[in-house]
């Protein structure tokens, strides 16, 4: 009885142990299926990886010549083949040489974004080590500019700075490179402004912008023609010059009529055949000497409304006074401003 006991218990534990193992091997089999299954990251061929040496050696050439600005490009395509933490550090210390603040930043921030795997070579995991501690230097020295756009947003509002578009107003601030830089706001109004703004090493600056509607261009004012009074004025002008031609042209023959009559009439006594040229000089004389004071009196008021007009008609003072001055044996005329 007690060998049919212990030949029973025997049988139950190869029973177990047989379906442990079993259960050990389709563990395997599964976690080996999913191993198999997830994608793994295509491997940089070693073409690629030759090339990625080339650039990254020409770039520490250049950098030891002082060619920053062509080092940076050869890190950087050395980098886009082979993306290592060495090469990106290296394009990071250049770029922060440069002055290229803010680009340094973000290839420092990549570094750290390449965690060196345990196998890894000691100079990779150095690289992200190096790359904390020199990203948490520059950080502090990074200008930051605040901009402040009044008056308060009401409408949709673009801000660039230095031509670069997409940039949130609602940011708290914005890490600039040191040096000069352009900030131009715009409205959907239309309303615009443009700051320039010099920014040191660790400058914290709040700009405040107001946005203000530009200046229209200036235009003439309206042409409202000659006024009235010089218009009058060069009519008065007109007419006194016509009117003295006429005095000139009838007085110049009286003149010489007289000459004639003073030879015919001696003792203001005319002989009868010489009525005729007596009646034609007192015709002419009269008409010289009428015409002589109305082309004064004409000119010379009228030049006084042009001269008037001109001076001071935009000034609203008071019209001139023309007076005429008649005596028994003269004639003229007085402008009064």
């Amino acid at each position: 009885m007690g060998i049919l006991i212990a030949a029973g218990f025997s049988r139950i534990i190869v029973c177990v142990r047989l379906m442990v193992l079993l259960g050990a091997a389709l563990l395997a089999a599964t976690l080996g299926g999913v191993a198999r299954a997830q994608p793994t990251a295509p491997q940089p061929s070693q073409a690629a990886r030759l090339e990625a040496k080339a650039l990254a050696d020409e770039g520490l050439a250049l950098v030891g010549k002082g060619d920053l600005t062509t080092a940076v490009d050869r890190f950087a395509r050395a980098e886009a083949l082979v993306p290592l933490p060495t090469i990106a550090l290296h394009r990071a210390r250049a770029l922060e040489r440069l002055g290229r603040w803010v680009e340094a930043r973000a290839a420092y921030q990549k570094v750290l974004s390449m965690p060196a795997r345990p196998n890894a070579p000691f100079v990779h995991k150095q690289a992200v080590a190096d790359a904390k501690k020199e990203l948490a230097t520059l950080e502090p020295r990074i200008p930051q500019l605040t901009i402040v756009v009044s008056p308060p947003k009401t409408l949709d509002v673009s801000v660039t700075i230095d031509g670069r578009p997409e940039i949130d107003p609602q940011e708290p601030f914005f890490r600039l490179d040191p040096g000069e830089h352009v900030v131009e706001v715009q409205r959907s109004d239309g309303i615009q402004a443009r700051r320039t703004v010099s920014m040191a090493a660790g400058e914290r600056r709040t700009l405040e912008i107001a946005a203000a509607q530009p200046a229209p261009l200036p235009t003439a004012p309206p042409d409202k023609g000659m006024p009235i009074l010089e218009v009058l004025g060069w009519i008065g002008v007109g007419v006194g010059g016509a009117a003295l031609v006429v005095a000139a042209s009838t007085g110049i023959p009286a003149i010489g009529l007289r000459d004639e009559l003073v030879t015919r009439c001696p003792n203001d006594v005319c002989p009868p055949d010489a009525y005729d040229d007596l009646s034609r000089y007192d015709a002419l004389r009269w008409t010289s000497g009428v015409h002589l004071i109305a082309g004064v009196v004409l000119a010379g008021a009228g030049s006084g409304l042009v001269g008037w007009s001109r001076s001071r008609g935009e000034e609203g003072g008071a019209p001139p006074k023309v007076e005429a001055l008649l005596g028994p044996l003269s004639a003229g005329a007085r402008v009064r401003f």
